[in-house]
């Protein structure tokens, strides 16, 4: 088969993401598959696909098997097969450590536990919203009851009963929310208002679901860093903070024309490295060149 560049693919073929690499592996209908079988296929980076292999390997829904001892060439020897039953028919969505990606759910969860309660208090909510991979405190359904009540409450003239018993549903989740404000979403919700951006909201539940130590350590950052972007107190880059945060607790991706599908924050980082060359190494030569001709790149914010 004739391989067109990794320019033309990404700039022609559809856009590429995990389920295009699922649904090729599920057509093997069990049967072993390589690395090269998917990409010949689908032409995403090697890197990408054997970056969801070895998640979907973690995760126990593929299984690896390792090459002959005389095997010419190691990456083509190693076969890889789907051994989990049912086969789900989207793509597993995982982390690099093969644990379910949850980040967002449970704003799902509640959006649709609201829809079918109408009537609810936060507790209800939470109890309702939790599943057996998304847990919903208490604190975080008060947190999304108060942001959501003005939209919630009607006019006085429409229903003045109906306002009222909304109020009295969500009176315990404000005066909740007056007395403890140490939660990481409140903390948000304190210091941006309703206007808080999208992965601020999502960086705090990730602080609230983990630790504010683990998610400065996830995003390579340091813990004061997190603690005052929440606060909305971070002086520096927040662009730059954004781009950790949506790559790695969000799935937010570019099209790279090296490596095809990216993270956010692992283009990032290869935007840091092509602030100079390094010639000893071919990959990291073809990397620095396409860096600096790409639209995300820019000298002064990587400095």
């Amino acid at each position: 088969m004739s391989r067109i560049s990794a320019t033309a693919a990404a700039a022609s073929r559809e856009p590429q993401g995990r389920q295009p690499l699922w649904e090729e592996m599920v057509k093997f209908d069990g049967k072993p598959f390589t690395i090269t079988d998917i990409f010949d296929q689908t032409y995403v980076s090697r890197h990408t696909i054997r970056s969801y292999l070895k998640s979907l390997v973690l995760a126990k829904y593929v299984e690896r098997i390792e090459p002959d001892a005389d095997a010419v060439r190691e990456e083509a020897a190693i076969k890889f097969k789907i051994i989990v039953d049912p086969v789900p028919h989207h793509a597993p969505r995982l982390n690099r450590n093969g644990e379910p990606v949850t980040q967002g759910s449970g704003v799902e969860n509640m959006w649709r536990t609201m829809r079918m309660l109408t009537q609810f208090s936060p507790r209800d909510l939470a109890a309702h919203a939790t599943t057996d991979i998304v847990n919903v405190t208490e604190t975080t359904a008060k947190s999304y009851c108060s942001t959501l009540l003005p939209e919630l409450r009607p006019e006085p003239a429409d229903d003045p009963a109906n306002q009222a018993g909304l109020r009295s549903e969500h009176e315990a989740s404000l005066s909740g929310r007056e007395q403890d404000m140490s939660g990481p979403v409140d903390i948000v919700h304190a210091a941006w208002g309703t206007d808080a951006p999208d992965w601020v909201l999502a960086l705090a539940h990730a602080c609230a679901q983990r630790s504010q130590n683990k998610v400065a350590e996830d995003i390579g950052r340091s813990a004061s860093l997190v603690s005052n972007v929440l606060r909305r107190k971070y002086p520096g880059n927040m662009a730059a903070i954004e781009e950790l945060v949506r790559g790695v607790f969000m799935e937010t991706v570019i099209a790279c024309p090296v490596l095809g599908e990216l993270p956010t924050d692992q283009c990032q980082t290869w935007r840091k490295r092509a602030t100079r060359l390094q010639g000893h190494n071919t990959f990291r030569v073809q990397m620095y060149r396409a860096c600096r001709r790409c639209p995300h790149f820019n000298v002064e914010d990587q400095e």
